[in-house]
């Protein structure tokens, strides 16, 4: 059932070839039991499954359908992109690659050719959305964590959209917070992913950093990044927690739970915080931290009368979390309702076409694009500075608009400028 290499071997005991884990490290395994070695793709207690062995497939393509059965809206696959390896067992080959980056896996001095992206992969996600397809109410979808340049990710999908529903695009995690970077990454999405594939919009997740951090602790900045995420064309997957601005914190390597920062406890302290910065996470315990929902015991997370919850609290929880935010309307939290509205009710929002405004060089801190479904267009407006800039009115007359910065619609007053940081969203009926 697993990807077993017969190794018996009176000394030495050598692994059948050179391929590493996404860890750094051997990706093989030695089981003295069965005197066999294993590969493990990420975790020596992860053994990879053997996927060219038919029965293998027949069993876990069976668990897709009892969950199905059961009811869940979907799956999210996990390293989706290591499923199938090389049948010969080639050795893959050297890099000077060293830190394997979400739009390039490889990495640790290795090109991952024979167990990375293998053709066979890309051909099992269309009988893997067969299988879904045999449940077609309500609908279904899936979504791949996979990794690579944007041609990569779309064979994912299937040329015909044939293939996975969706992948997850995770530059966006590193797009750094400027008009321009924002509107490459939007020129590359509707390039890559046009209708009626659909793209994702991650800007956080359980391997990295807390996404407050990467905008300096701004909550303007986070509101400005909802907004975006939930303008947009495609699909938003929002981390709990970036919903109220939760923080990072640290947590010490000798208390995680995280087998990940087990593995790399020989690196320095004082290197953490500098990878950190980089968006490299060694102990993502601190990006795990339970949900904070109130002020009281455990935050809310667990039951009062509980000794402690999985993980410590962050420190901040009792001024941070959602009780405190509810109540606030220019809080993250009511940012975050206000524009889930927004999308819920518009056609434009939820399922349009986008097309993005020129740039404007008088405004190069402004990013502009329009929404169209449905005879109804939706134009949003971000403003990427920490200075002001003018909106004409007379633009969007007879629109109605709202803002990232605070609740209910803009009055006359408020839409002659587009605030520090601020998003507005007009919503009209689409001119013929």
């Amino acid at each position: 059932w697993y990807l077993w290499r017969d190794g018996r071997k009176p000394a030495g005991r050598q692994p059948p070839n050179n391929w590493r884990s996404m860890l750094g490290g051997r990706g093989w395994r030695w089981d003295e039991r069965t005197e066999q070695w294993y590969f493990a793709t990420f975790l020596p207690f992860q053994p990879d499954l053997n996927w060219r062995n038919p029965a293998v497939k027949r069993a876990m393509l069976d668990v897709v359908r009892h969950w199905l059965a059961l009811g869940v809206d979907g799956l999210r696959l996990d390293l989706f992109n290591a499923l199938y390896k090389d049948a010969s067992f080639a050795d893959n080959p050297r890099s000077h690659r060293l830190i394997p980056r979400e739009d390039n896996p490889h990495g640790f001095l290795q090109h991952h050719l024979h167990t990375l992206d293998h053709a066979d992969t890309i051909g099992f996600t269309r009988e893997l959305r067969a299988v879904v397809d045999e449940f077609p109410r309500p609908p279904r979808f899936l979504v791949g964590e996979v990794f690579g340049s944007p041609e990569t990710l779309r064979r994912y999908c299937g040329e015909a959209g044939d293939g996975l529903h969706l992948v997850f695009l995770f530059k966006a995690m590193r797009t750094p917070l400027r008009a321009e970077a924002f509107r490459a990454l939007l020129e590359e999405v509707e390039t890559s992913f046009p209708d009626p594939l659909l793209p994702t919009w991650v800007f956080a997740n359980h391997d990295r950093p807390r996404a407050i951090d990467r905008l300096g602790g701004d909550p303007r900045r986070a509101r400005l990044l909802a907004a975006l995420q939930l303008t947009a064309r495609g699909v938003p997957f929002i981390y709990y927690g970036d919903e109220i601005g939760m923080e990072h914190a640290p947590i010490p390597a000798a208390d995680a739970l995280d087998p990940v920062a087990a593995r790399f406890r020989f690196v320095p302290a004082w290197l953490g915080p500098r990878l950190r910065r980089h968006g490299i996470l060694l102990n993502r315990d601190e990006s795990r931290r339970p949900m904070q929902w109130s002020a009281g015991p455990h935050a809310g997370f667990s039951p009062e009368g509980t000794s402690s919850t999985w993980l410590p609290l962050h420190p901040g929880s009792a001024l941070t979390n959602v009780a405190a935010q509810t109540g606030d309307p220019g809080s993250i939290l009511s940012c975050y309702r206000r524009m889930l509205r927004l999308r819920r009710g518009s056609a434009a929002l939820s399922a349009g076409a986008l097309a993005l405004a020129p740039p404007d060089r008088s405004a190069r801190h402004l990013l502009a694009f329009r929404r169209t479904a449905e005879g109804e267009a939706a134009h949003v407006e971000l403003n990427f500075s920490d200075r002001p800039l003018p909106m004409d009115p007379a633009r969007h007359a007879g629109a109605r608009a709202w803002s990232s910065l605070r609740d209910g619609p803009l009055d006359g007053e408020a839409r002659r400028v587009l605030g520090p940081w601020e998003a507005v969203v007009h919503l009209e009926p689409e001119r013929r």
